[in-house]
């Protein structure tokens, strides 16, 4: 049984319009790393062809063992892919740029609740010493 892996890598990356850099970054690996998987030098890891099968719509089956360049209805899908990506992208930018929004709204919030409890922490202790001298323990 053939292996399609490293071609069928570099052609869902080069129709997604990536570099190997760009896989790489999504991976978190080097971009020598992207390079060697599609030379078929080495092989990735069985979590890692999970990540990929996802990233890239398909599922690991196909992503090792079918030709999908040499499948007609595959340049489509992928150039339509392409196009609805774009989409896709600036929603998940917004998404980010919610989420690190929020994030740094939390932030904010941890530290004024921190600062409450610090000053609770200490006039709760002025209360103890105060009550400690009025009683003489």
């Amino acid at each position: 049984m053939k292996n399609y892996f490293a071609a069928n890598l570099r052609f869902l990356r080069k129709m997604s319009n990536m570099t190997q850099g760009d896989l790489a970054e999504v991976m978190n690996k080097r971009h020598t790393t992207i390079g060697n998987w599609e030379k078929n030098i080495s092989k990735p890891n069985i979590e890692e062809l999970i990540i990929l099968a996802d990233y890239f719509n398909v599922d690991v089956n196909t992503l090792l063992l079918k030709d999908i360049p040499s499948r007609p209805d595959t340049t489509r899908q992928y150039k339509k892919f392409n196009i609805e990506g774009d989409a896709d992208q600036a929603a998940l930018n917004s998404s980010n740029d919610f989420a690190n929004q929020l994030i740094e709204s939390l932030k904010i919030s941890i530290q004024a609740l921190q600062q409450a409890v610090f000053a609770k922490s200490a006039e709760i202790e002025l209360l103890r010493n105060k009550d400690h001298y009025m009683t003489g323990e």
